[in-house]
């Protein structure tokens, strides 16, 4: 009995600590399914253990007691799940209710899916009772439906509308392309087909069927291609033969100045050439070349011509000193000489000197002044003579006279000026031409010339007949007395 009753002992110690450790281990588990196994399995082991009646009880109630505290837990764990769930619950509805509210003035029925997917993502692994997920999802699923229906409908009018807008441009489209080919304006026929291809672009087709059309096009705009680079060879050819005869010209022209010490027949060559190449079909790069080459020549031209001005200074200084010795003379003799008419005579002799006398601008003014005031100065001293000797009639004679040869004089200058600002037209009327500027620039250029011109002519004519009008003026009164 003793042995039994020590073996009994020994048992209750040992499932006594089983148990404790299975309660043990179930207290601290956070998963409650585990939990309750620790708590069955220590059940289990009463099977392989002899226990005093008491002590059975007591193990019993030991684990009745830690099934009662994994009830509680439960029931806690129960309902902190359904308060988590609830307040899940309504801030998912409050979101679901803001997105059917915002899709309603989508017109996007791919915009209106995405944010029916953006708020139906939110349901994965939130905590929530199953009657009200399935009340939440049944509202976005009603809205998915919806849409849906509207896609489908969307397709169906989008291929009907395919269908009529293709029926019409695969009739419309070889029109085009047919009046295309036609076009010898190649830029106007690929902005015909650029037309065509934009309003396929913008019409309501399937793939298949825009991929259909604009291959159509872009066929045509092959074909243009070929043919543009087939007139762009021509083109490169006709230019290089003309580019090979200018170069030659040029050449020619080249020789001409290197042994020719007159240059102004090789100028004019150089600006009729100009003219030859502007007129000229001819790429940019061989005008470029041409042009060039051509103001290169213009340049040594030039250069000759400078030279040849350096000696005509010389000559214009001593044109200068020979007719300011005259000009002061004359303008002596007016202040003192009473020989009124041998004055007169003088200065006017003196005033014709004037006249191909080459001198640079700014001497021919000093002198004409100096000349001019000695005319007016003799002019005034006859006039004193004839008021006091002879009366009105010869003042007035005398003035006239004065008058008209201060106007021939105004106008011989003016008309001198003119000639240089035709000059100057002149040549840069050549170089528009040469560059191929506008064709409305060019004629601008061209009307000055004209204008010039005739200006030039009014005043020849003019000039003539003050000559006459001081030779008539002249012959109608007599010398004053010496």
């Amino acid at each position: 009995m003793q042995t039994s009753d020590l073996e009994l002992i020994e048992n209750y110690k040992k499932l006594k600590k089983q148990i404790e450790i299975s309660i043990a281990k179930s207290a601290k588990e956070s998963d409650l399914t585990k939990a309750k196994d620790y708590l069955i399995e220590s059940q289990n082991l009463f099977k392989n253990f002899k226990l005093k009646h008491d002590n059975r009880e007591e193990l019993w109630q030991l684990i009745q007691f830690a099934f009662e505290e994994w009830h509680k837990r439960r029931n806690v764990q129960n309902q902190s799940f359904e308060n988590e769930a609830y307040a899940n619950y309504i801030t998912l509805k409050k979101k679901v209710e803001e997105t059917l509210l915002e899709i309603e003035n989508i017109t996007d029925n791919y915009l209106v899916k995405e944010k029916l997917r953006d708020v139906q993502a939110q349901f994965k692994g939130l905590k929530l009772l199953h009657d009200k997920r399935e009340e939440l999802y049944s509202k976005i699923q009603k809205a998915f439906d919806s849409v849906n229906f509207k896609i489908e409908q969307q397709k169906n009018n989008f291929v009907n509308q395919a269908s009529l807008s293709y029926s019409k441009l695969s009739t419309q489209v070889p029109e085009t392309i047919l009046t295309a080919l036609k076009l010898d304006d190649f830029i106007a026929a690929k902005e015909l087909l650029k037309t065509e291809q934009t309003n396929i672009r913008n019409t309501i087709l399937t793939k298949e069927q825009r991929d259909k059309l604009t291959t159509e096009i872009q066929k045509a705009f092959d074909e243009i291609n070929s043919k543009i680079e087939s007139a762009v060879k021509q083109r490169e050819n006709l230019s290089l033969n003309s580019y090979e005869y200018f170069i030659d010209q040029l050449a020619e022209i080249e020789k001409k100045i290197n042994s020719s010490t007159e240059i102004k027949p090789e100028r004019e060559e150089l600006k009729n050439l100009q003219n030859e190449i502007t007129k000229a079909n001819l790429l940019h790069q061989h005008r470029n070349e041409l042009w060039n080459t051509i103001q290169e020549l213009f340049e040594r031209v030039n250069k000759s011509i400078e030279k040849g001005k350096i000696k005509a200074d010389t000559d214009l200084e001593t044109n200068y000193l020979n007719l300011k010795k005259q000009v002061d003379e004359a303008y002596h003799q007016a202040k003192t000489s009473t020989e009124y008419k041998h004055t007169k005579n003088f200065i006017m002799s003196v005033q014709k000197e004037f006249k191909g006398l080459r001198l640079r601008p700014e001497d021919r003014n000093e002198l004409w002044t100096k000349i001019s005031n000695a005319f007016d100065l003799i002019t005034s001293r006859i006039d004193d003579y004839y008021r006091n000797k002879r009366g009105d009639w010869d003042v007035k004679m005398q003035t006239k006279i004065y008058a008209s040869h201060k106007q021939k004089d105004d106008l011989e200058k003016d008309n001198i000026r003119k000639r240089t600002q035709l000059r100057s037209l002149i040549d840069q009327l050549s170089i528009l031409k040469m560059r191929g500027d506008s064709k409305q620039l060019i004629e601008i250029t061209e009307n000055k010339i004209s204008d010039i011109e005739r200006l030039i002519e009014k005043q020849r004519i003019e000039i003539e007949i003050l000559t006459k009008n001081i030779e008539n003026f002249e012959t109608e009164i007599d010398e004053p007395e010496e």
